[in-house]
């Protein structure tokens, strides 16, 4: 059965805890004072800071990282592709794939999820591999892990490189999906950003993804999030308890809808 999923913020922490909202899970950063006051109230999975193809791979807490697997019974630890920081693109290929085979070491390949980054404002041309489905691709069915297919990173992706955002989400290796995160957007000196409320164009893409999605058949697919709210600066000015309290009825609403039909 597929999981609902919303970013633990302030606003959702109380929703929950006041029954006013009813998510599956609680999805929180890897940050351990954060998860044991999310568990409090509802079951929780972690999200992990993970970045293959960066220098900060090298200093991942791994004790951490399996001490909040075993606390919270997360299945996945995630990781995401950063920008390469060289247009040396052998390089950066060889080490993302060094440090995936790492990841598979440690915890089994049917344990990672990789997913896309955003290609948006002031990437280098050189950069695109952390947002390109083919190597992506590449990746997982060379390690065979899982994919976490983040739409919001794909939209502004596509649209950043002017594609078609369904035909480029169609790109990505579906088939091998385990996780979705989606947010709505806003846009901001002419380019939409993410991890803002829903709009009718946003709904109308994420049930038309989720459709592309179910009809693959044995679909994996395990989690759904819905991304908007969270701690700290970058959510400080975008985490409305109104906002949440609305769209997260809608969100799991959808998600019922079409996996049940």
């Amino acid at each position: 059965m597929i999981k609902f999923a919303v970013n633990f913020s302030e606003e959702s922490k109380n929703l929950t805890r006041d029954k006013l909202i009813n998510p599956d899970l609680l999805k929180c950063p890897d940050w351990p004072d954060l998860v044991i006051e999310a568990l409090k109230i509802n079951p929780v999975y972690v999200h992990f800071d993970i970045k293959l193809g960066s220098k900060k791979f090298s200093q991942v807490d791994w004790d951490q990282v399996k001490t909040l697997l075993t606390l919270t019974q997360t299945r996945y630890v995630n990781a995401h592709l950063s920008f390469p920081k060289t247009n040396d693109l052998g390089f950066y290929k060889d080490l993302v794939n060094q440090q995936l085979s790492f990841l598979i070491q440690e915890f089994g390949n049917e344990n990672i999820i990789i997913e896309n980054a955003p290609f948006g404002k002031n990437k280098q041309s050189y950069q695109y591999p952390a947002s390109d489905p083919e190597f992506i691709g590449e990746l997982i069915k060379a390690h065979q892990c899982g994919f976490l297919l983040d739409i919001s990173h794909a939209i502004r992706t596509a649209i950043k490189l002017n594609f078609p955002p369904i035909d480029f989400i169609q790109s990505f290796p579906l088939s091998y999906i385990k996780e979705i995160h989606m947010t709505g957007f806003k846009t901001i000196d002419g380019e939409k950003m993410d991890h803002y409320p829903m709009q009718d164009e946003d709904w109308q893409i994420f049930v038309m993804v989720l459709n592309i999605i179910k009809k693959i058949n044995n679909l994996p697919l395990e989690i759904i999030a819905f991304e908007y709210g969270g701690y700290g600066p970058l959510f400080d000015y975008r985490s409305e308890k109104e906002s949440i309290l609305s769209q997260v009825p809608k969100f799991k609403k959808i998600i019922q809808e079409t996996f049940t039909l």
